[in-house]
């Protein structure tokens, strides 16, 4: 009998062809193969991560608990590398581990991606697996038939950094070496912008050749910084194609643009979440106004804070934010781009949380950028002469801010300042995660398209420096004025007009403009601010967060509740419910007690019981819950019928926040293609759309005539005087 073939333990599978649908000849396999790259989920918040070459390799080094992303073959496309950077931004550590093979195919493709994440100061280390006895080729995959993670673990701890085996790489000739040293060496080294780290490598070129001097390498970085320079002024706008220069004619024209960037981020990979993902936007819009937002989106570790954020920056130019996990005060000053209108994003706040003493000159940098508009330093340069002076450096604002966090409070006077909103961390949240995980991952999930992301982008950069007056603000501040508020509110409320000034830039093709140039928000805009802020300011004038409120009312009404209870009825882990408990503690609201009820103290037996599981909590009856003045809705403000709940006006400009799915509780749907913007359904708006324009130009005319006839420092109570 004929031996049957055994099948291999490791199936390497490549060049697969790839199915378009829209050819008739099916000559393809599947659409998806095509993407960016494997992995993109492995390595956001990562502050480790592994570059494979295969699918196989990738899969290995996961199963190996590494983080890991892959192109799926020997390198990443160029315009790949800004989103690899993106989704690596927290990274500490890059290893790249490609093939190792006699053609050096994944050696070369190694060092082109090192050399760009090298540029954006990346620490990147290119690992070479050895070679068994008798093979010309091995991967990753292979390496660990006969190696376990540890072993890999001591290979990438030998490993030096890339750019240090570039150096030691040189002839230590110069003349040899100089070739080598303008073209490979000096790019990177003249774009890190960390000066003890550029000095650093200053030091190895020194070391390894004698005879190239400190200050001629200095001369030498700064002759190419020059040339940068004068060849980037010198270079033609690039043009752009008519059909995306159309696209987002309509974008800017578009009366929904709010909800088509918050429903594109579904098709994205964002599964709900769409409070957090509107504020994203306000945010990163409002780097365009005088007082920009600041934010903070706090929550458990894995509820998708960093996620969400990711997905939102691929719809916006590069050039307009900064995102970064960590830094010096210093650090900041040595931007050649500055931070004048961008968003600097703290990928984890850290170091501005409170009590973190080792940190406070970070905060308090970033915390004049974003109050001051302007921070200036005194740092100690050695000038021409080789003598160190003090220079003043300064960095200009404003600045929009967000961060995320897993901490409740961050530095007291930092969180004063911020925009405080919370990730959905629901049971039903966690199963549309791994649902919309599970049709990802199948190939029939969405993708957002190149010419998509080009479109969306292009309108980003489209959107101009701007001044916006409200002029219905007197209204709002009469309405909340009816009641004492707490100081909490002078903030609470500067934060909610800012979110009215930040719709109103996105919108600036579509308002009016007074005297000044300044453009007019409308009510339409302070509906649409309304549905992103109203929890929040609640919560910044001391009321609790619904998340909050509901544990709190669940411990009172069930009596003395075991930490297991609170994991099953929220959905949340052990260590989640602990932390929640200590602050609640602390805050006076509940207690520790055994199975009985009884109070208890000593810590002890606190442990004790902890212990042995069978510590339980209680309401010590001291909580009240803080209800506060909300904000007026639209109609309140206008007695418009349009802006009641069923009005045309409330629908046209609802974004629904509170779906999960663009607006309707849906399932998930194969993938299909998605236009560069999605028309507005006029079955589910009916409204004469020329009706409407009209409508808002009278409300523009009236609020300009009310203006101009009532110039009073008074509130205005409503707006039955103006007939709105």
């Amino acid at each position: 009998m004929k031996e049957q073939p055994k099948a291999p333990d490791y199936v390497k599978y490549k060049r697969i062809r790839k199915h378009d649908l829209e050819q008739k000849i099916k000559k393809y396999i599947s659409k998806h193969i095509g993407n960016y790259m494997m992995g993109e989920n492995s390595v956001i918040g990562a502050k480790v991560v592994i570059i494979t070459e295969g699918a196989p390799d990738l899969i290995s080094a996961i199963d190996n608990g590494f983080n890991a992303i892959s192109p799926v073959t020997t390198n990443f496309k160029e315009e790949h590398f800004p989103i690899l950077e993106q989704l690596t931004t927290a990274a500490e550590s890059i290893y790249i581990i490609n093939d190792n093979e006699d053609n050096q195919a994944g050696l070369q493709g190694a060092i082109r991606t090192a050399k760009y994440l090298s540029k954006t100061g990346k620490n990147v280390y290119i690992v070479t697996l050895p070679m068994p006895d008798g093979k010309d080729k091995i991967d990753l995959n292979e390496y660990f038939l006969d190696h376990t993670a540890d072993d890999l673990r001591k290979l990438m701890d030998e490993t030096d950094p890339f750019l240090a085996m570039l150096i030691k790489q040189m002839p230590k000739d110069l003349p040899k070496a100089l070739p080598m040293f303008r073209s490979d060496i000096v790019p990177i080294v003249a774009e890190i912008e960390d000066k003890t780290l550029q000095y650093y490598y200053i030091g190895l070129v020194v070391t390894h050749i004698p005879a190239l001097k400190e200050k001629a390498i200095k001369e030498e970085i700064g002759s190419y910084k020059k040339q940068l320079e004068e060849k980037e002024s010198n270079k033609p706008d690039e043009p752009v194609d008519p059909e995306i220069l159309k696209e987002v004619e309509k974008i800017q024209q578009n009366k929904q643009i709010l909800k088509e960037r918050i429903d594109l981020m579904y098709r994205a990979g964002v599964v709900g979440e769409r409070n957090v993902v509107a504020t994203y936007f306000a945010a990163l819009d409002s780097r365009l106004l005088e007082d920009p937002m600041a934010v903070k989106n706090s929550g458990h570790r894995g509820s998708g804070k960093s996620h969400a954020l990711v997905k939102v920056l691929i719809l916006y130019p590069e050039e307009t934010y900064l995102f970064i996990t960590s830094g010096s005060p210093k650090s900041f000053f040595y931007r050649k781009e500055g931070m004048e209108n961008k968003t600097l994003i703290l990928g984890e706040a850290f170091q501005i949380q409170a009590g973190n003493k080792k940190d406070n000159d970070f905060a308090y940098t970033i915390r004049s950028l974003i109050s001051e508009k302007c921070i200036r330093y005194l740092v100690t340069e050695k000038n021409e002469d080789g003598n160190y002076d003090s220079v003043e450096k300064e960095l200009k604002g404003p600045t929009a801010f967000i961060t995320t966090t897993i901490v409740d409070t961050v530095e007291k006077q930092f969180d004063d300042r911020l925009f405080t909103i919370h990730p959905d961390e629901s049971p039903e949240q966690t199963n549309r995660i791994i649902e919309m995980t599970g049709e990802n991952r199948s190939g029939n999930g969405y993708t957002l398209d190149s010419k998509t992301i080009l479109t969306w982008k292009t309108f980003h950069r489209s959107l101009q420096v701007i001044k916006v007056d409200i002029p219905f603000a007197p209204a709002i501040s009469s309405f909340l004025i009816k009641k004492k508020n707490p100081i909490a509110a002078r903030r609470a409320y500067t934060k909610v007009l800012s979110v009215i000034q930040s719709i109103a830039c996105t919108y600036q093709f579509q308002r009016g403009k007074n005297n000044q140039g300044n453009i007019l928000a409308i009510m339409a805009d302070y509906h649409m601010a309304l549905q992103i802020v109203e929890e929040s300011f609640k919560e910044n004038l001391g009321q609790q967060s619904k998340k909050v409120e509901d544990r709190l009312v669940y411990v009172e009404e069930n009596g003395i509740v075991h930490y297991n209870d609170m994991v099953n009825a929220f959905g949340i882990s052990k260590t989640a419910v602990s932390n929640w408990v200590g602050t609640q503690v602390k805050e006076g609201t509940l207690e520790w007690c055994d199975d009985t009820g009884s109070i208890v103290d000593d810590e002890r037996e606190l442990r004790r019981l902890k212990f042995s599981g069978k510590a339980y909590i209680i309401a010590n009856g001291s909580y009240k819950p803080t209800l506060v003045t909300g904000l007026p809705t639209a109609y309140q403000l206008t007695k418009d019928p349009a802006w009641e709940e069923d009005g045309a006006l409330y629908k046209l400009y609802d974004l629904q926040l509170k779906s999960h799915v663009n607006g309707q509780k849906t399932v998930v749907k194969k993938a299909e293609k998605v236009p560069a913007t999605v028309p507005v359904k006029e079955d589910s708006v009916k409204v004469d759309p020329a009706k409407d324009v009209e409508e808002e130009e009278n409300e523009y005319e009236q609020f300009m005539n009310y203006a101009k006839n009532n110039s009073t420092n008074e509130p205005v109570a409503n707006f039955e005087e103006m007939g709105l």
